[in-house]
């Protein structure tokens, strides 16, 4: 029964999310700040169906030693990946409310706008901030074959403060 929910769970979040990309690319009236923000989104809620949602019920099942153990701790088991898309949706999405503000309250007040050509540099900046901040934890996951389970070898608490502090300081420096 988790089987079929994780499928069909999986299928929605694809459809629904290439949906979107494939209207907004099609669509040339489509093509504006805020689509160009969902569509950034969408690839995030993508990224998530890929790497997160199919590997909860990975989870469960027993772990491969060695190289292939360690290759699983970094990118499936201990859900690396989806805090890739969960900072990138953070990012777009302060981007998304501080734009629409200037947008609503302000907007005869067109420099404070955002403009097409500055969304992709935006965009392509929350990926790559999100890639640098998940770093050390894919470099740090290995699978401890004493514990039978996947671990970080360095200190949890020093890595959570971190990505507390730059996650706050980027969403207060996006515009």
């Amino acid at each position: 029964m988790n089987v079929l929910f994780y499928c069909a769970l999986i299928t929605a979040a694809l459809l629904g999310n290439v949906l979107v990309l494939f209207v907004v690319k099609k669509n040339r009236h489509m093509h504006t700040t805020t689509n160009f923000l969902l569509a950034n989104l969408a690839a995030a809620g993508v990224w998530t169906a890929l790497w997160s949602i199919p590997f909860v019920a990975f989870n469960s099942f027993t772990h491969e030693n060695g190289k292939v153990g360690d290759f699983l701790c970094k990118f499936v088991s201990m859900n690396n990946m989806s805090g890739l898309s969960i900072l990138v949706s953070v990012c777009t999405m302060t981007l998304l409310a501080v734009e629409r503000y200037y947008a609503l309250l302000k907007p005869m007040n067109t420099q404070l706008r955002l403009k097409k050509g500055d969304v992709w540099q935006y965009v392509a900046g929350f990926w790559l901030f999100a890639a640098l901040l998940n770093m050390p934890t894919i470099l740090y996951a290995e699978y401890d074959e004493t514990q039978e389970q996947c671990v970080y070898i360095w200190n949890k608490s020093t890595y959570a403060v971190v990505i507390v502090f730059f996650t706050a300081l980027a969403a207060c420096t996006v515009r």
